[in-house]
């Protein structure tokens, strides 16, 4: 049977043999009701690697994304994101059917978009107006090009969201190939993001998974209220933002004005508890009590937020039909990922470099775009693009369109052969073709 060598993307992977015996002998239990020890252990280290509290696994990227827009907004509000970003391209309008959210999308400049127009399309407060809650970007940006944002950027993005109070989520799909060209750990690109979400299925090679990640200490503060349980039973938690410069909404201005829990936002039990700890507390002198109930009051109220934040996260994922049961057979494999896959990244990198050299080096009309390579992905202009991909298939190697362009992409089933077939591919084509 003749070898194909597929450059099409990294998902075509196929799990290691080590991947395969681990998911053999898995330990597994009820992953829906918390119960899968395997699960249990690849969100917790996968967390850590992004130096991030809580994780979550998944099924896919894109539900790790729809996820992360629904934690962080409400239906009718507005998410800035680039136009060229996975969750616009390519998550079939999940944004508004499953969060109900209005999308500005901005223009990106080699995965860029320009913060000064950011800043412009943030809503002020006006009773018109949806709300403006959320940035999303993309880091490597897949459709610009495979490019890696710096983390100049990164940061400047990130005091921009605190600046005017707003959530960041980061699909960083492919976030270790960012840190492998960066030269940096996660957790230095995943800190400029409330919640992250990153694939275990591509350049890590695992056959199915995703995680998301987030940092509780961002997402639940000592500002946060509980609200009444809404009509399915579900809890809903906000952050009140805290800075005025960029406007704020008129409902956060009336819920400030109350500058308390009412009695009618605490469950019965939760009420009880208060009482019982404002009593053992005036049992102090009174200028003790009066300085420390209020504020212990609401330590318990974010500790409170924090149980219960996880629950409320596997909620949406069951929502979306995320729920996995005994999902630790898919955990096995993403935990080789971690432990195994990350290390080797830049093998990919370096042959995604001499690709480009390579087709640098041919001249017009092959164009490299961009024309520096970041990550595992590279991308060319050449005219007729369908037609070199057909010919390329007849020889056994696949690449894919990628509107005028085409993509190759590098990963842990392609080796110097095939890229060597690829070359001597090319050259033929041109030889034929072009010359």
């Amino acid at each position: 049977m003749r070898k194909i060598s597929d450059f099409r993307s990294d998902t075509v992977t196929r799990p290691t043999e080590e991947m395969r015996k681990a998911m053999f002998t898995a330990e597994v239990g009820d992953d829906v009701w918390g119960d899968d020890p395997t699960v249990k252990k690849l969100e917790q280290i996968s967390a850590e690697l992004l130096g991030k509290d809580e994780a979550l696994f998944v099924p896919s990227g894109t539900m790790g994304n729809q996820i992360a827009l629904r934690l962080h907004t409400h239906p009718g509000e507005e998410v800035l994101l680039s136009e060229s970003s996975h969750i616009v391209q390519h998550e079939v309008g999940g944004l508004g059917i499953n969060a109900g959210l209005q999308a500005i999308t901005l223009q990106s400049e080699m995965g860029y978009i320009d913060l000064a127009e950011i800043e412009r399309r943030i809503r002020p407060e006006d009773v018109h107006f949806p709300k403006t809650s959320l940035i999303c970007i993309e880091n490597p940006h897949n459709d610009d090009g495979g490019v890696v944002l710096s983390l100049d950027y990164l940061e400047k993005l990130w005091a921009l969201a605190q600046k005017c109070s707003l959530k960041v989520h980061m699909d960083g799909a492919r976030i270790f190939n960012a840190a492998e060209y960066l030269k940096t750990p996660a957790t230095q690109i995943a800190r400029f993001a409330h919640t992250v979400m990153f694939c275990l299925s591509k350049g890590l090679a695992a056959p199915v998974g995703s995680i998301l990640a987030g940092d509780k200490d961002s997402m639940r503060d000592d500002s946060v209220l509980i609200h009444k349980c809404d009509y399915n039973g579900m809890f809903r938690f906000e952050s009140i933002p805290t800075n005025d410069e960029c406007g704020v909404p008129f409902v956060v201005r009336k819920r400030r004005e109350r500058n308390k829990l009412t009695k009618d936002d605490i469950p019965f039990g939760l009420k009880l508890f208060f009482c019982l700890l404002r009593f053992s507390l005036l049992t102090y002198r009174c200028g003790y009590a009066a300085f420390l109930v209020p504020r212990i009051r609401n330590k318990i109220a974010s500790a409170i937020v924090t149980a219960f934040m996880n629950q409320i996260t596997v909620r949406v994922r069951k929502q979306m039909g995320g729920g996995m049961r005994q999902s630790g057979i898919l955990a096995a494999a993403g935990l080789i990922s971690l432990e195994k896959m990350i290390s080797r990244l830049g093998e990919d990198h370096e042959m995604a470099r001499k690709f480009g050299e390579f087709i640098a080096s041919l001249g017009e009309p092959f164009r490299l775009t961009p024309a520096e390579v970041h990550s595992n992905m590279v991308y060319f202009y050449v005219p007729d693009n369908m037609k070199l991909i057909a010919f390329l298939e007849e020889r056994g190697v696949l690449i894919i369109p990628h509107w005028d362009r085409i993509r190759v992409t590098f990963h842990n089933d392609i080796d110097p052969d095939d890229l060597e077939r690829l070359f001597e591919g090319i050259n033929e084509y041109r030889q034929a073709h072009l010359v």
